[in-house]
């Protein structure tokens, strides 16, 4: 115990330990467990589940916050796709304006 009396901070192996987290396809995710060393849970962030105790109870759990902080930030750093688009056709003339044109008056 320290000599202030306060309580010593816990450091527990858990605490120190980073969280590995592994996109393995769009929507899906593998986490290592924060209880259970070398266990990995599968997160499915479309469906919102989880493998873990609690996503089987069917709640919701951190490994599954966990993935979709990590989801939103492949989002954010993953530049977005955009369709090609055609340029616009160039404007006709209406109206009497086309008449003329057409019979070249």
């Amino acid at each position: 115990m320290p000599l202030d009396g306060a309580a010593p901070l816990r450091n527990s192996a858990s605490q120190q330990r980073q969280q590995f987290v592994e996109q393995v396809h769009t929507y899906t995710f593998e986490i290592d467990s924060r209880t259970r060393p070398g266990h990995t849970h599968t997160i499915d962030a479309l469906r919102l589940t989880c493998s873990c105790e609690a996503g089987q109870q069917g709640m919701r759990c951190w490994a599954l916050a966990r993935a979709l902080m990590t989801e939103q930030g492949y989002r954010a750093i993953t530049p977005k796709r955009t369709r090609a688009t055609t340029p616009p056709a160039p404007a006709r003339p209406v109206g009497t304006s086309a008449l003329l044109e057409a019979f070249g008056l």
